[in-house]
């Protein structure tokens, strides 16, 4: 078990100790304040729209450092404590995903951060390149992936599953998104990186498994269909969520 050393700081305790700080610096400030106004309205004749505007002006010098240091700077600290303390869940039921489904897959299925998979668009040649933004464009994903096996002597059977592969997830990139990117490369001799990103609803990664490992398992998420087949036909499946969507790599030996 760790144990704290004196050096370590407590936030709690130094939010409380630098409140109690400023508490006591508003405390004289607003005596002086206070002494200041006893003294301008006893020894000034002053009209009353004056001594009202006075007070008015007092009274705000008296409430901006009370309302900021006892309840803007209060609710700050307390939302940020929430927000982190959000993050950090997040953090963790997304690492516990990632390794049940790298688990269950024997290590096929790849759940990553978008800074672990975007690398992946700059490995090996890039042969391919297609914006998936209108119906069509699934179909000329389809053509220049087939283009691209042909050129590599890929074996028919091994074609059609690629192909099947690619038109499923172009397919859902046009459903469920509202627009993305498909790119082949070529890494070496024997393989082939299928990197597809969207710009759509992004993941749920309660349903995540249910998509990924269930035969026939649908959802309104883009990249929501057809993940049993890429499961079934790819030699790696790399799934990234990211601020604006999805992207998913596909290594297809060939």
């Amino acid at each position: 078990m760790r144990h704290k050393t004196i050096n370590e700081t407590n936030p709690y305790r130094d939010f409380l100790i630098r409140g109690g700080i400023v508490s006591l610096i508003i405390a004289v400030a607003l005596a002086i304040f206070e002494i200041a106004n006893m003294f301008i309205l006893d020894n000034f004749v002053l009209p009353k729209y004056v001594n009202l505007l006075i007070e008015i002006g007092m009274l705000t010098v008296e409430m901006i450092p009370t309302l900021y240091f006892f309840v803007y700077k209060p609710m700050k600290f307390l939302l940020n404590k929430d927000l982190e303390r959000t993050k950090q869940q997040k953090e963790q039921i997304f690492k516990v995903y990632s390794d049940v489904l790298y688990s269950a897959s024997q290590g096929k299925i790849n759940l990553w951060e978008t800074d672990q998979i975007a690398p992946l668009n700059q490995e090996g040649e890039l042969i391919g390149h297609i914006m998936l933004k209108r119906s069509e464009d699934v179909n000329n994903a389809r053509e220049l992936t087939t283009k691209i096996l042909k050129k590599h002597h890929v074996e028919q059977k091994r074609s059609n599953h690629i192909i099947l592969c690619v038109s499923e997830a172009t397919t859902n990139v046009i459903k469920h998104a509202f627009y993305g990117h498909l790119e082949i490369r070529k890494l070496d001799n024997s393989y082939l990186r299928i990197f597809i990103s969207d710009s759509g609803p992004g993941m749920d990664l309660q349903k995540l498994p249910n998509f990924l490992l269930l035969q026939g398992f649908s959802t309104k998420d883009s990249m929501g269909v057809g993940f049993t087949l890429m499961f079934k036909y790819a030699e790696k499946v790399y799934l990234a969520p990211w601020s604006h969507g999805t992207i998913l790599a596909l290594d297809f030996a060939i």
